[in-house]
C-alpha cells in the first residue's frame, strides 16, 4: 500500500517545534481560516505538517478542513500525552489501538454510560448501540511501531484516552485507568480528529510521547521527554517519507 499524501497533525507550538527541528519543511498557507502548513513535497510523495490547537473541537475542525483541502491518504497525530499506565516513563512512545471519548457520557440520576464517539446512545437499544472505541489503521500501527522500535524507542500500544479535560491529577489518572483496562494515555485531540477520519475513510493513527506519569517529578519528566519526542518526530517523517 502507497500513500502519496499524508497529513500530521500536532496540537501545540511545543510540538510543532519538536516536529519541524530535524525536518526541512517548507511554510505555506492554506486560504481557509488561515491555518498555516508546512510541507515536503516531492514528485512521489507530499508530507504536510499543521497545528490543530488543543482540544477535540479544534482537532476536528482543523482535520475536516485540511482533509477538504490536502486530499491525504494517511493522518497521524503526533504530540504529547499523560500516562495511566504504570509500566510508562517519560519518553515512551504509545501508539493508540483504539480511541475512546472519555467524557461522551449519558447521565442518569443513578450512573453514567458510557457513549461512542459522536454516535446516538439513548435512543438506541443497548445491542445496537456502537462500540465505544474508535479503531485506528492496524496496519501503519503495526508499520510504525516496528520502524520505532527498531530506532531505539521504547514503544507500547493500548487504548488512547480523549476528551476536553487536561489532567493533571494523579488521583484521577488512576481512576481513568480502573474505568478503561486497556487505556495507556490521556490526551485531548485524538477523539475530534479520529471521527472527522473514521466519517471520511482516510486510515488514522496516533504517536504520542509520554511526557508526565503517575510519579511526581514534573521536571525531571519534562526534561526527559523533549528529547525523546524530538528524535520521534524526526523518526515518523523518515518513515513516512519511505512508506
Amino acid at each position: 500500500m502507497k500513500f502519496r499524501r499524508i497529513l500530521i497533525l500536532v496540537a501545540m507550538d511545543s510540538e510543532l517545534s519538536c516536529s519541524m527541528e530535524k525536518f526541512p519543511l517548507e511554510k505555506k498557507q492554506v486560504t481557509s481560516l488561515g491555518i498555516e502548513i508546512y510541507a515536503h513535497e516531492s514528485e512521489k510523495k507530499s508530507i504536510f505538517l499543521a497545528k490543530t490547537g488543543v482540544g477535540p473541537i479544534n482537532a476536528a475542525a482543523v482535520t475536516a478542513l485540511l482533509s477538504n483541502e490536502l486530499k491525504p491518504d494517511l493522518v497521524l497525530l503526533l504530540g504529547l500525552g499523560g500516562a495511566i499506565d504504570r509500566r510508562l516513563v517519560p519518553g515512551d512512545v504509545c501508539i493508540g489501538t483504539h480511541v475512546i471519548q472519555h467524557d461522551a457520557v449519558c447521565s442518569y440520576d443513578d450512573r453514567l454510560e458510557q457513549m461512542a464517539c459522536g454516535e446516538l446512545h439513548l435512543s438506541l437499544e443497548p445491542k445496537d448501540r456502537p462500540d465505544i472505541k474508535l479503531p485506528t489503521d492496524s496496519f501503519i500501527n503495526e508499520r510504525i511501531g516496528l520502524f520505532l522500535k527498531n530506532k531505539g524507542h521504547n514503544i507500547f500500544t493500548g487504548d488512547i484516552l480523549s476528551g476536553s479535560e487536561f489532567n493533571g491529577s494523579i488521583v484521577r489518572k488512576k481512576l481513568m485507568k480502573e474505568r478503561f483496562k486497556n487505556g495507556v494515555l490521556i490526551e485531548m485531540e485524538a477523539c475530534g480528529a479520529g471521527l472527522i477520519c473514521k466519517r471520511l475513510g482516510i486510515p488514522f493513527s496516533v504517536i504520542k510521547t509520554v511526557a508526565d506519569t503517575l510519579n511526581v517529578a514534573p521536571d525531571k519528566e519534562y526534561k526527559d521527554f523533549i528529547a525523546s519526542n524530538v528524535q520521534k518526530c524526526a523518526d515518523v517523517f523518515d518513515f513516512v517519507r519511505a512508506l
